[in-house]
């Protein structure tokens, strides 16, 4: 020691496996195998007919994903949480019972049956292909 100085002894920093690690291994294991699971996926009706489905649910469903993640970072990068939490609802169950108000008001009238007096069947019919 000169001078009164202390010096630390230098630390051992051990590598912690975050969540990049973890998706950059599954997506290398997914492609090594991906011969073996289109072997089995092909080779099962029943499998097949299921990787079809969420195949499509997911293609459907990805645009909307994608919007959410966008609108999202968008939110968190401009508006500052002051701001937000005026915005917000003081109560949260005015907040969930305007959000099932939206739901019952905009589900698509040919999953569920008309509950409102409006002439549904006129929109029904020009949906469904003749």
């Amino acid at each position: 020691m000169q001078d009164g100085a202390v010096t630390a002894a230098p630390t051992e920093r051990r590598r912690r496996v975050g969540s990049m690690e973890v998706l950059l291994a599954s997506l290398i294991a997914l492609a090594l195998s991906a011969g073996a699971m289109s072997a089995f996926v092909t080779g099962n009706a029943d499998v097949s007919v299921a990787a079809t489905v969420f195949c499509g649910v997911f293609v459907q469903a990805l645009p909307f994903l994608v919007l959410g993640v966008v609108i999202s970072g968008l939110i968190a990068a401009f508006v500052s949480a002051d701001r937000l939490a005026r915005s917000l609802p003081r109560r949260p169950a005015v907040a969930v019972r305007s959000r099932v108000w939206a739901e019952r008001r905009c589900r698509a009238v040919n999953a569920a049956p008309c509950r409102w007096r409006v002439d549904c069947s006129v929109r029904v019919s020009a949906a469904r292909p003749r």
